[in-house]
């Protein structure tokens, strides 16, 4: 039995970033005579942001932070106890991926397993820089020479290869985001028995936000619009300043749990976003959706875009032409064509004997 853990962003406050931790799980835990869980590592400089305004909303947010806490207990075996050191121990394969874990502004270097033995093979899945290869650059030092210690090397942005490649003197390749691992069935039965908006599928759009600038109320103005046209409500994560994002009758859904972040998705109208993993979902789920893209996100998107024709859901500057025409199924299957190859990668780094070279 080969012991795999995986080492992410399970601890932070962002549902894309815990179900690419499930997705990455369930894809490891396929292969035979595997066992796999995720270490409960959490950085010393990491806090969560204050979102609460008020007691209440205090209260809420301590909930949802414990709903993904139970998730990945129960879903994803993960650790109990929290780590600030990623050693290895009690593991064959350590696998860091996927999100944003080698972002060199954040200086999180447990995710570079030096402290990980030699006896320890370490595979990285997807990982992700969360910057363009020049502002890498600049900060190559992060990395010294610990990527040229790992057995296997994987990136989630194309862009990334040739710079990781160049930092290793190891081929690394570029493999999907791991919620597109996983059959969409597989986040079905994550939502059987869930009766979350079940009473109101279709008849509202979600508008899904990372974050607040400037944008949002130029995005929220497209949800509006969509939402007039089509006689549809509004719930959304717009948790701050509610009453200025012209739809005072929308919902706020801010704290709720990964199930029902993903039922909302399913059972949305549309999907209006700026999120990454917000668009895969809306993909995965065969929602119309339309994308903001900031400036930090342009790398993952243009990977995205050559795995399915996405284009036209896209926007930057101007708003885009509201348009209920996608065909899922070929973008489908474009990413299904992908996923074979990403799934060999991932197959061939967990259960191939090779260890680390340092």
């Amino acid at each position: 039995m080969i012991k795999v853990g995986i080492a992410t962003f399970q601890f932070a406050d962002n549902y894309g970033a815990v179900l690419q931790c499930f997705a990455l799980n369930k894809a490891i835990s396929m292969f035979e005579d595997v066992s796999v869980n995720v270490i409960n590592y959490f950085p010393y400089s990491f806090a969560y942001r204050k979102v609460y305004e008020s007691e209440y909303d205090k209260v809420r947010w301590y909930s949802k932070r414990k709903k993904f806490k139970e998730f990945l207990i129960e879903q994803c075996g993960m650790d109990e106890q929290t780590t600030n050191i990623i050693d290895g121990r009690g593991y064959d394969v350590v696998c860091v991926g996927s999100d944003q874990i080698w972002n060199p502004k954040w200086d999180y270097k447990e995710y570079l397993l030096q402290h990980v033995g030699k006896n320890v093979k370490k595979i990285s899945y997807a990982a992700s820089l969360g910057c363009s290869v020049n502002e890498a650059m600049v900060k190559k030092e992060f990395f010294d020479d610990a990527l040229s210690k790992f057995a296997n090397l994987s990136v989630r942005e194309e862009e990334h290869t040739d710079f990781i490649s160049e930092m290793s003197g190891i081929k690394c390749e570029c493999v999907l985001d791991p919620t597109l691992l996983l059959d969409v069935d597989l986040y079905n039965d994550l939502l059987e028995g869930n009766d979350f908006y079940k009473e109101s599928k279709n008849d509202y759009i979600f508008f899904y936000w990372l974050d607040h600038d400037q944008n949002v109320y130029k995005t929220a103005s497209l949800v509006n619009e969509i939402a007039s046209r089509r006689g549809l409500k509004v719930k959304h994560t717009v948790w701050q300043k509610n009453s200025e994002i012209l739809f005072p009758d929308g919902e706020c859904v801010f704290y709720e749990s990964i199930e029902g972040f993903l039922s909302l998705i399913k059972n949305a109208a549309y999907v209006i976003t700026n999120s990454y993993h917000g668009t895969i979902f809306s993909i995965k789920f065969g929602v119309p959706f339309y994308t903001y893209v900031v400036e930090s996100m342009k790398s993952r998107f243009s990977t995205l875009l050559t795995y399915g024709d996405i284009k036209e859901r896209l926007f930057v500057s101007e708003l885009p032409q509201i348009n209920d025409d996608i065909d899922f199924e070929l973008i489908n299957k474009k990413i299904n064509d992908k996923r074979e190859d990403s799934i060999r990668y991932l197959k061939n780094a967990v259960m191939t004997n090779s260890l680390e070279k340092g």
